[in-house]
């Protein structure tokens, strides 16, 4: 076992930096992320914070691009779900009473 570091590149036309950057906030109790970016690929340098085994490792690796998939599926369902939560919102807050129409 070793501590160990790891790098792996995701293409821009794919995933925003946005997207990997709050999946790598999920992993800040297991590692930090290094972001570079190199013509239309992010580069990101995974630095552990303690020893792991290959396939600890492998693990994390796997379950940290399964994070970034569910972070880019979330980006998209709220993007295509933006104008339907604003109706509710607004029909919502309509309904309180707080709000005073003159």
């Amino acid at each position: 076992m070793s501590k160990s570091e790891l790098t792996l590149k995701f293409d821009e036309r794919v995933y925003s930096v946005e997207t990997i950057q709050k999946a790598a906030y999920r992993f800040i109790n297991k590692f930090t992320v290094d972001f570079e970016l190199i013509d239309r690929d992010i580069l990101c340098h995974i630095i552990f914070d303690s020893e792991h085994s290959d396939s600890q490792l492998q693990k994390l690796k796997a379950d940290f691009k399964k994070e970034i998939l569910d972070q880019h599926l979330r980006q998209l369902i709220a993007k295509e779900t933006e104008t339907v939560r604003n109706l509710i919102l607004s029909a919502t807050f309509l309904n309180t009473g707080l709000q005073k129409i003159e």
